[in-house]
Order: C-alpha cells, then structure tokens, then sequence
C-alpha cells in the first residue's frame, strides 16, 4: 500500500466511516478480482450507495452518492453513479488535500441526510442520469439488489 493511500484510508476510518454508520449505511465488498471504489456503502432504507476512492496515481479523489450499476471492463467492475464529489489535485498529495476532500464530503452527506434522503433523490437521479447517458455503452446493467453480487461481508 502506498503512503497516500495508507493516509486516505485511515482518514476515511476516522472522519467519514463512522458518520456513514450513524445514517445507517452499512460497508459492503467484493470478492478479490472485482474493480470497486476503495469504500462501498448503502443505506438498507433507501437503497442509497456511497463510494469513495482515492488514486494515487493521479492525485485524484472521488465520492459519490446514488445507484450501483455494472460496468464493462477487463475486469467484473461495479461503479456507483449519482451526485458527485469530486476533485483532482494538480499538486503532489498532502495529508491535508485528503482530510480536506473527505471533510467536504462528510459535510455534503450530512447535509442530504439533514434535509432527508428522500427528497434529496431526485437531485441524486438527475445527476444520475447525466452521467449514465455519458457513459452508456459502458454500463451493463443497474444493481437493484445486494443479492445480485458476490458481496463479501
């Protein structure tokens, strides 16, 4: 595991996991094998996903809140579309770019979930639906259900 990596993941642990436990998201992963965020959330009452991802690479970090689709890839691949928080460092990573982007997160997911999820999914499906028609021919098929994927808990 890479320094930034280490630095998100722990980060991630400490400032937004526990706030995703307390909407009552639940932590969800795939077997060895699969691409998928770094972090896999949902919320069992609204059928809500959250993921998050950090690629040190590219300096870049993602979250985002909505549905859980397939997508074609070399790999079996999962990807959650819907609102996103996104952003990409121009610089080399810091521990304070990180703890940043995952503050601003936490911040957006309290705010939805003060305002309550359910009024708040139209806004996740028009934003949703922007993207899928982006990436069309890519997405295989929408998740409706866990029991349609090899979920390791």
């Amino acid at each position: 595991m890479r320094e930034s990596e280490k630095i998100f993941e722990d980060i991630f642990k400490k400032e937004l996991e526990p706030t995703l436990l307390e909407l009552g998201f639940s932590r969800y992963c795939l077997p060895k094998g699969w691409i998928q965020p770094s972090f896999l959330f949902n919320n069992n009452t609204h059928n809500i996903w959250f993921g998050c991802s950090w690629d040190w690479r590219d300096f870049y970090f993602e979250a985002e809140l909505g549905s859980l689709y397939r997508f074609k890839d070399v790999l079996p691949r999962i990807i959650v579309c819907g609102f996103v928080l996104e952003k990409k460092s121009q610089t080399k990573y810091t521990s304070e770019y990180i703890t940043d982007q995952i503050n601003n997160a936490k911040r957006r997911i309290i705010d939805l979930a003060n305002k309550n999820f359910e009024k708040y999914y139209e806004f996740i499906l028009i934003a949703q639906s922007k993207k899928i028609q982006r990436l069309k021919m890519y997405i295989e098929k929408e998740i409706s259900s866990k029991e349609e994927l090899p979920f390791a808990h």
